[in-house]
């Protein structure tokens, strides 16, 4: 029980919690996702990866929702080489045949989870 505790405590750290924290984990998302698109050269690798593209734009939903809850501040895209070649990769996948569409199916989680958010936000005005 008590290694349970440690665990939770350890992983409670580990979470961002200054803007810093936030951009860092956001980088590292971006990059992640980059990776991932590098790999995708047809329409059925795209609709094989649809599941890792779900799980990715969930992830980044849920670091904007936690950094909202933390009340870290305003956040912005900041065009940068990572940035860059993230976009590079979208617009070369969004070439495929059904590509926007299969991309737009796959964040609809993530938008979800974004809605919350905003309609938190709306309501606290």
């Amino acid at each position: 029980m008590r290694s349970i505790i440690i665990l939770l405590f350890m992983l409670a750290a580990c979470q961002p919690s200054t803007p810093e924290d936030f951009a860092s984990e956001g980088r590292s998302w971006m990059l992640s996702m980059t990776k991932e698109l590098e790999a995708i050269h047809s329409k059925e690798d795209l609709e094989k990866n649809i599941p890792l593209i779900t799980k990715k734009y969930k992830q980044l939903a849920l670091l904007i929702k936690r950094m909202e809850e933390k009340k870290v501040g305003s956040w912005t895209i900041d065009e940068n080489e990572d940035s860059i070649l993230l976009k590079e990769q979208l617009d070369r996948i969004f070439l495929l045949p059904k590509a926007k569409e299969i991309f737009e199916t796959a964040q609809i989680d993530a938008l979800e989870i974004l809605s919350t958010v905003k309609s938190r936000r709306v309501n606290k005005k």
